[in-house]
């Protein structure tokens, strides 16, 4: 039962600091101890310099180990490329679902907020695919050396055909997650209105994520990691 309390505890204590951070970051009230006692500015500037220590910590360990994985990653042939992503919380939730599945390649075109900022960070949790980020002008630049990239769309014959399910599309194609075929791209386009017909047009296959009448639009972050989920069960499946 202690083993049980320490870890209570622990979770505790873990959201006691990130609810200073955040105040401390926001300029909101000051936060308050575990003794209900007000923190001062003194306290607070500790607190936030311990958090981005365990931060860097986190960040540094997680890349050590990708390091380890060079070459036998599960997804280290495929990159996830987030074209004019609005919000960096998105960047940094889909630099996580990198590091949940394996996979270290990551690249951000023309970016309308701070790809590297305060907020992706915190929501990477230290995954080495934000350290390692690559930030280009172009979806050219991004895509140029992959052999495949897949568009992501719910533009359905805007263009030409779109494939209506990814986890069939990828059971037709395995071929295509082989490292030996070369790099292959999953390519996202903008929260607010996706890929442009141009964007589209570059791509060599289209899909789209299939989802309910309720609400068919899927957050940015939540598509990267639907996408690599598929891929990673996929690639499993022909490890063995």
């Amino acid at each position: 039962m202690s083993g049980v309390r320490l870890a209570g505890a622990h979770r505790l204590r873990s959201a006691h600091l990130r609810t200073t951070v955040r105040s401390a970051v926001s300029g909101s009230p000051p936060a308050q101890s575990d003794d209900g006692a007000n923190l001062d500015e003194g306290a607070l500037e500790r607190r936030l310099k311990l958090w981005k220590e365990g931060r860097k910590y986190k960040q540094a360990r997680r890349s050590e180990y990708f390091e380890k994985l060079e070459g036998t990653a599960v997804l280290d042939s495929v990159r996830v490329v987030l074209v004019s992503p609005k919000f960096a919380g998105n960047v940094g939730s889909a630099a996580r679902l990198c590091a949940n599945f394996e996979c270290n390649d990551l690249w951000v075109v023309s970016p309308r907020c701070d790809p590297l900022g305060d907020d992706a960070s915190t929501l990477a949790v230290g995954s080495p695919a934000l350290s390692s980020l690559t930030v280009c002008d172009s979806l050219a630049d991004a895509i140029g050396d992959c052999t495949v990239s897949i568009g992501f769309t719910r533009r359905k014959g805007a263009v030409r055909h779109v494939n209506p399910s990814f986890s069939s599309f990828l059971e037709a194609h395995s071929e295509y997650l082989e490292p030996t075929n070369g790099k292959l791209a999953l390519v996202f386009g903008r929260e607010d209105h996706g890929l442009t017909i141009d964007e589209l047009m570059r791509c060599t296959e289209l899909c789209a994520l299939p989802t309910g009448r309720v609400q068919p639009s899927l957050n940015l972050s939540h598509s990267t990691g639907i996408a690599l989920a598929h891929c990673f069960e996929r690639r499993l499946e022909a490890i063995g």
